[in-house]
């Protein structure tokens, strides 16, 4: 009896310490996963982040794109403008002088 009690005591030792072991491995995984998570959870939010930055940067970027091209089809319009300006005052001279030599080639 001494003898298969001894055993027994031994074998539930050796199951106890197994099931130490066994929880602390559990434990370990569950950290490491844990870990694991939240650094794949600190990643994604800075993709996140990054992703956001650059939609905004994006959107300003457009903006300012936008702007200058409106300051440059104001400025081509002005010059239009001026051009046009220029056009017509110099047709009305030529239409004076014409009417001007019409008149002297009358006279004559």
């Amino acid at each position: 009896v001494e003898g298969l009690t001894s055993k027994l005591t031994e074998k539930t030792v050796a199951f106890d310490t197994f099931k130490d072991e066994s929880k602390l491995e559990i434990e370990n995984a569950k950290k490491e996963r844990d870990q694991h998570v939240e650094e794949l959870t600190s990643k994604l939010n800075q993709q996140a982040n990054d992703f956001e930055s650059y939609k905004d940067e994006s959107k300003l970027d457009k903006e300012n794109l936008l702007k200058q091209h409106d300051q440059q089809v104001e400025e081509l319009a002005t010059k239009l403008e001026a051009k046009t300006n220029a056009f017509e005052e110099s047709k009305l001279q030529m239409k004076n002088l014409i009417k001007q030599q019409d008149k002297q080639v009358e006279e004559l």
